[in-house]
C-alpha cells in the first residue's frame, strides 16, 4: 500500500506539471505504458528516489522523456543510481545550485547524451574528476579545467580508427581512440558527473562540404558556451578551431545549421549522421547563437586550407608559411593526427600564385600552388 500511495502521489505531481508543457510531452503514465514488460523496474525507480522532492521530480522527468529504448531496458538500480549521484553533485558546490532547476534536469541529470551505449559512468567520473573542480568558481571554470585534464586521465584521445563515431565512454577508454562525437560524450559526462551542465552540438555538414562535427556547450553562468572536446585553450570557452566556420552556418539549410541536444522532447531532433533520418534524440536549433561575421577577409579573397602529410598519408605538424614575391604572408603549423579531421591551417588569400614552403627532414621546402575564386579548396603537401 505505501508504494501505491507513493506512486499515487508522484503522477499527481507530474500530471500537474504536464498540463503546462505542449503536446511534444508525453506523460509518465503514457511512459510506463510504453514501458511494456519493464514497467515494474521503472516503477522501483520510482520508488527508490525518494529522499528529497529533487529526487522525486528528477526521476519523473527521466521517465518521462526518456527514448522508448530506454524505457524497455533500463534497469531501476541504474536509474536510482543515476539521480542520487546527481542530485548529490548539484549540492556539492554554490555553483552547481546556482544552475537553475530546469537546467539541472535536462542537462546535469540525464544519464546520456546520444544513443551511445548505456554506461554506468556517474560514479565512477565523479570519483576521478570531482577534485579537479573542488576551487572552481562557476561552471565555466570547471568545465575548463575538466576539458583540460579528463582526456589524459582517461587516456583518450582523437582518432579516425576508433571503432564508430557514437561511442559511450567506456568503450572510447577500452581502445583509448575517440571520433569528435565519442570525445564530446566523454566531456559532457564528466561535467554533468560534477555538476556542470553540459549538452552535445554539431553540424551535419559544415557549409563548405568538409564534412560534420561535433562539440560540447556547458551552462555558464546564465548562457550557453561552447569548447571544443579534447582541445582545451587556455584563453576561455567560446574559443575552437571551428569557430570560424560555424559562424558561417546557413540557417536556410537543416543540413548546415547547427543543433544541441536536449533530453527534454523538444519537438525537433539532433542529427545524427552515422544513423541517417533518426529522430531518437530531441534537439534544439542553436544556428542563431552561432552566426556572427565569418572570418575577416578583404574583398576578392578567398579561404584556402594546407593539408601537409607522410608518407603514409598521415597527417603531420610542421612550421609552414604562406608566401608571395618573396614576402611571408602568413606564418603558422599544420595539424596532425590528433587534431579533428575537419581542422585545417587555413588562410585567405586573392586569386594568384603563390609559395607554401615548409619543414621537411630539417630542412625548408617548398610547393607552388595555384588559388582559385572559391572557398574550401584543400592545397596536400606529402613529406
Amino acid at each position: 500500500m505505501r508504494f501505491l500511495a507513493l506512486f499515487l502521489v508522484t503522477c499527481l505531481l507530474v500530471s500537474n506539471v504536464s498540463r503546462a508543457q505542449d503536446s511534444n510531452h508525453r506523460t509518465v503514465e503514457q511512459s510506463l505504458e510504453l514501458a511494456g514488460s519493464n514497467e515494474g523496474e521503472l516503477k522501483k525507480a520510482m520508488a527508490g528516489c525518494n529522499g528529497s522532492p529533487l529526487e522525486k521530480k528528477s526521476i519523473l522527468f527521466l521517465i518521462q522523456h526518456m527514448p522508448e529504448m530506454d524505457l524497455k531496458s533500463l534497469k531501476s538500480e541504474l536509474l536510482i543510481s543515476n539521480v542520487k549521484l546527481a542530485v548529490k553533485a548539484r549540492m556539492s558546490s554554490a555553483w552547481a545550485q546556482r544552475v537553475p532547476e530546469e537546467v539541472f534536469l535536462n542537462d546535469v541529470l540525464p544519464y546520456a547524451s546520444i544513443n551511445e551505449r548505456r554506461d554506468s559512468w556517474r560514479k565512477d567520473f565523479h570519483s576521478r574528476f570531482a577534485d579537479l573542480v573542488k576551487d572552481c568558481k562557476t561552471t565555466g571554470e570547471a568545465a575548463q579545467e575538466l576539458n583540460k585534464h579528463v582526456f589524459q586521465v582517461l587516456e583518450v584521445k582523437y582518432s579516425t580508427k576508433r571503432k564508430k563515431p557514437d561511442q559511450s565512454p567506456y568503450e572510447s577508454m577500452e581502445t583509448g581512440l575517440a571520433s569528435c562525437t565519442g570525445l564530446s560524450v566523454i566531456l559532457t559526462d564528466a561535467c554533468r558527473s560534477v555538476g556542470v551542465p553540459a549538452r552535445l552540438a554539431g553540424t551535419p555538414l559544415w557549409v563548405n562540404k568538409r564534412g560534420n562535427h561535433t562539440w560540447v556547450e556547458v551552462w555558464d553562468e546564465g548562457q550557453w558556451k561552447f569548447t571544443g572536446a579534447c582541445e582545451y585553450d587556455p584563453g576561455g570557452l567560446n574559443r575552437g578551431w571551428f569557430q570560424g566556420i560555424a559562424s558561417q552556418a546557413d540557417p536556410k539549410q537543416a543540413r548546415h545549421r547547427i543543433y544541441a541536444t536536449s533530453f527534454k522532447q523538444t519537438g525537433g531532433h539532433f542529427p545524427m549522421v552515422w544513423r541517417r533520418g533518426s529522430k531518437l534524440v530531441p534537439g534544439v536549433d542553436v544556428t542563431w547563437r552561432y552566426i556572427g561575421e565569418p572570418k575577416p577577409k578583404a574583398p576578392g579573397e578567398y579561404t584556402v586550407a594546407i593539408k601537409v602529410t607522410d608518407s603514409t598519408g598521415k597527417r603531420v605538424a610542421v612550421a609552414v608559411s604562406v608566401q608571395k614575391e618573396g614576402k611571408t604572408l602568413f606564418s603558422g603549423k599544420s595539424r596532425n593526427e590528433s587534431n579533428d579531421a575537419n581542422d585545417y591551417f587555413e588562410v585567405n588569400l586573392k586569386p594568384g600564385d603563390y609559395k607554401v614552403v615548409y619543414e621537411a627532414d630539417g630542412k625548408s621546402k617548398s610547393k607552388e600552388i595555384k588559388v582559385l575564386p572559391k572557398d574550401g579548396e584543400i592545397f596536400k603537401i606529402e613529406l
